[in-house]
């Protein structure tokens, strides 16, 4: 008998079968063997497993990101021209690749050029860490094949070492960079050659990307760009234009500057303005900014239908107000209902805090998890793997949702599910980047009014409960709260008072609608129950300031709530019943000045206490587009956000009380 564990295969010692294992016979204290092969479980048939390579194969990259990368080079060795293939990038932002061709062209890069389709090819079937850049690829020579095993297989190790010169140069030089053609007079001067050109490689990095005007018109992100290729279009960009800037113009094409302006066309407006083709001031561009936010919220707040009347239909008999009801579920002489939960973002670092106590709670009878990506059984079980409690899934289900889409991309079956069975949405599937544009961010807001549309389209009117992430960084949009905030700087600034869709959504159409602004969420109170989310602020800081040797002496007042905490209260909330919307700020009540905290801080990651202001002036200094400094100093992302707080507006409002209303629930923390 054999399990996989943690994705690897491993031969346990049971006493029963030891006559069978030979190697316990010589090793009998050894618990189990682990064979270095690692396995993938199906997505749906849990008994299914395919291999995924060998342990020694897995590559780390600098943000600790890991990557299997024996099957891209198996199908690049596919190519006829291909002696061998191997990807490298151990230590490394990203990974590069390393090609033995059968016969050494005279030409290296026309040669590059003839395999780039079957790199594209191994590209769509790697994870986006595990992607092959097209400035990232270099040629064996003659005099130094690869070093091979008895069975003709590349030996990494050895290859590797062989060429650590080559691979050195290549992410040290950024040749990609170079190789990229410089626009001509011609192409600067005409307005639609400068948009084609800027076209053409923007999707030579996103191939995703459509081709045409309307192509032109869509948002990167939501094309699936990522911040290494926003870095990498950043440094393609300069490299273009730099005999047509001065440096100061230079320098503002930045990845910062990538994530505001993120079409093509918004892109080729932008380079306009530098090369002095338009003219315009910032205040027109804030301007800009909120009309584009004001024009969203009136896009989602739009055809609302009116409140329907108060009687339900639930699980086929009517039920009105003289009957108690909690989510749309009738109980009856005091016994409780049991819900349907439907849970988004259940993959997430706060979503599987919060299956665990959704599936082991009595009074929930099943989870319907919804999630873009097709392996979430597979991620959930992994990170259940690791916890001391062991949770049963069989009351989960799983499904790929594109929540942009009016039946969220889901089979008939699926989507009845929702309509027929859901009492509870707790959407969770919030995109945490503050650096996106609210265009990247519209399909969540589309997605959100799609669930409000259901909720007015079927009888159980299922409540939804927003969980929405307001802190460290402003990473949902004005047109999610009151009053419309803009995103500039990466932080919200009022500009115009405006009503919430959510808000709308109650008051128009009798939409049951919690609001849940979630602050610093920390990771979870109990040993082995998951680990904290790194994209905060806190694990930045702390990687950040361990890399540079300094550590700001002040910050925000700290107002943690352990993610496993937090859970069980949004549990508890989603068996509260209300009319109307319900607004929580989720928020630790004893919070704790930074000061206090230093000292452990410091004692934990040494270095200098210096003060935060000066702690932000060091960390400009480091170069933002170079992705090895940005993979080893994560907080270099989030500096404007920094140097808000050190300016003091970014202190969040605390609202407990509604908290400790709650039917007497108390958390203890």
């Amino acid at each position: 008998m054999v399990h996989v564990v943690s994705n690897e295969l491993t031969v346990p010692n049971p006493s029963r079968l030891a006559w069978i294992h030979t190697c316990y016979h010589t090793f009998p204290e050894v618990e189990g063997w682990r064979t270095n092969d690692h396995y993938r479980r199906h997505p749906t048939h849990s008994n299914l497993f395919t291999f995924r390579g060998r342990g020694d194969d897995v590559l780390v990259l600098s943000n600790r990101e890991k990557f299997q990368p024996v099957i891209t080079e198996s199908i690049i060795q596919g190519h006829p021209s291909i002696e061998g293939a191997l990807v490298v990038g151990t230590g490394r932002f990203q990974p590069a690749l390393v090609i033995e061709p059968k016969v050494h062209p005279a030409d290296a890069e026309a040669f590059i050029e003839e395999i780039w389709p079957i790199v594209q090819r191994a590209n769509q079937e790697a994870a986006a860490h595990g992607k092959i850049f097209r400035g990232k690829i270099i040629l064996t020579t003659p005099d130094k094949p690869f070093i091979r095993a008895g069975k003709g297989s590349v030996t990494r190790p050895k290859s590797t070492a062989l060429y650590a010169d080559e691979i050195e140069a290549l992410f040290s030089d950024s040749v990609g960079d170079k190789e990229l053609g410089v626009l001509s007079p011609e192409q600067v001067q005409d307005t639609a050659a400068l948009k084609a050109s800027l076209g053409a490689y923007v999707r030579s990095i996103l191939p995703d990307l459509p081709e045409g005007a309307d192509g032109d018109k869509d948002d990167l992100f939501a094309h699936g760009l990522d911040s290494v290729q926003t870095i990498e279009l950043a440094s393609g960009l300069r490299a273009m234009l730099h005999p047509h800037l001065n440096p100061s113009d230079l320098s503002t094409v930045a990845a910062k500057a990538i994530y505001t302006i993120s079409t093509v066309d918004s892109l080729a407006e932008y380079i306009k303005g530098l090369l002095g083709m338009t003219t315009g001031t910032g205040g027109d561009v804030a301007m800009k900014r909120a009309a584009r936010m004001s024009a969203m919220l009136d896009k989602y707040s739009t055809g609302l239908p009116k409140a329907k009347n108060s009687a339900m239909q639930t699980k086929g008999a009517a039920h009105t107000n003289g009957i108690s009801r909690a989510n749309g579920v009738a109980h009856i002489n005091g016994t409780s209902p049991m819900l349907c939960v439907v849970l988004t973002g259940s993959t997430g670092s706060l979503g599987t805090q919060l299956l665990q106590p959704l599936i082991i709670d009595p009074q929930v009878s099943k989870v319907v998890c919804l999630n873009c990506a097709d392996n979430a059984l597979q991620r959930t079980q992994d990170a259940f793997a690791q916890r001391t409690v062991k949770v049963d899934l069989s009351k989960a289900e799983f499904h790929k949702a594109q929540f942009a889409d009016v039946s969220f991309g889901l089979s008939t079956e699926a989507y009845d599910t929702l309509r027929d069975e859901g009492d509870v949405v707790i959407h969770n599937a919030w995109t945490i980047n503050s650096n996106q544009s609210l265009e990247s961010f519209e399909d969540h807001i589309r997605g959100a009014r799609n669930f409000i549309d259901l909720n007015n389209s079927i009888p159980r009117r299922p409540r939804i409960t927003f969980a929405l992430p307001s802190l460290p960084s402003p990473t949902i949009p004005a047109a999610t709260l009151t009053p419309l905030l803009s995103l500039n700087n990466h932080s919200p600034q009022p500009t115009t008072p405006s009503p919430s869709p959510w808000a709308l959504a109650a008051e128009r159409s009798g939409v049951k609608v919690d609001i849940l602004r979630l602050g610093q969420v920390a990771g979870p109170i109990a040993p082995h129950e998951g680990c904290w989310n790194r994209n905060e602020w806190f694990p930045r800081l702390i990687q950040t300031s361990k890399a540079l040797g300094y550590l700001p002496d002040k910050l925000m007042e700290v107002e943690w709530i352990p993610a496993d905490v937090l859970a069980r209260i949004i549990r508890d909330l989603a068996h509260q019943d209300h009319e109307g919307i319900q607004t929580y700020n989720l928020i630790n009540p004893h919070s704790r000045d930074w000061k206090t905290l230093v000292p452990f801080v410091q004692r934990m990651i040494g270095g200098e206490v210096v003060p935060l202001k000066e702690w932000i002036v060091r960390s400009r200094a480091v170069d933002a587009d170079d992705k090895a400094e940005v993979a080893g100093k994560p907080a270099l992302k989030i500096l404007d956000w920094f140097g808000d707080v050190e300016a003091g507006c970014r202190r969040g409002r605390r609202d407990v009380n509604r908290l400790r209303r709650m039917g007497g629930r108390r958390v203890r923390r």
